[in-house]
């Protein structure tokens, strides 16, 4: 997969505050009830994905002040249904409908509603992050990972049409490309219609709960 996407790259549409390609910066508030802080503040950006622009939610990426990735052995303790991949160094998890998915420095959060709810959610995770790093003494670190995705997951995700369109014969074989990270999702060109929104969603989620890198415009 394509590694390291840039948010202002062409093919996205930045919202509100943002549509002038200028990042919003949001600092953390004094007087938060945190007293240590791992994460100071971030960056993000809201965009439209070019592959669904009529979707009702919005994506968001955010570039962090320090490098978290110190914490994420206790949410992976203390989270349910966290994926964390010390081999790509992410961990991503649900909260409240969203998906998270956390690197170093930055994290990319599916399902936003507007500016405001980019900026709650992202002070939520900048709280969460240094209440559970200032606590981190009473937690047991978890370090259980989880497998890469096989094949035949991701291929129960496409549209099993078979159509060629990828470059490959079937859509297995297309999928086993994939899990290797010889092609990227992008190139099944029918998913990313609008007859396969939920595949699509779902595959794209496995894709980065794994630690695979998606780039930014199929968020």
């Amino acid at each position: 997969m394509a590694g390291g996407a840039d948010p202002t790259a062409s093919g996205e549409r930045l919202i509100g505050a943002a549509a002038d390609g200028a990042m919003i910066e949001q600092e953390v508030p004094t007087g938060s009830g945190v007293g240590f802080m791992l994460l100071r503040e971030f960056k993000y950006q809201l965009f439209v994905p070019e592959c669904n622009p009529n979707a009702e939610t919005l994506n968001c990426l955010a570039a962090f002040s320090d490098d978290v990735s110190e914490v994420f052995p206790y949410p992976n303790a203390v989270l349910k249904g966290c994926v964390f991949r010390p081999d790509t160094g992410t961990l991503s998890f649900r909260h409240e409908g969203k998906f998270f998915t956390l690197y170093a420095r930055r994290v990319a959060v599916t399902r936003i509603a507007d500016d405001a709810d980019a900026q709650q959610t992202l002070a939520w995770l900048r709280d969460f992050i240094n209440q559970t790093y200032e606590g981190r003494e009473r937690i047991t670190p978890s370090y259980k990972t989880c497998d890469a995705p096989k094949a035949l997951d991701v291929y129960k995700l496409l549209p099993g049409t078979n159509c060629g369109e990828c470059g490959e014969a079937t859509c297995l074989a297309f999928a086993l490309k994939v899990v290797a990270q010889s092609t990227e999702i992008a190139a099944c060109r029918p998913l990313f219609s609008g007859q396969h929104e939920a595949k699509r969603e779902r595959a794209v989620e496995v894709l980065l709960g794994a630690g695979y890198e998606v780039p930014a415009a199929l968020l």
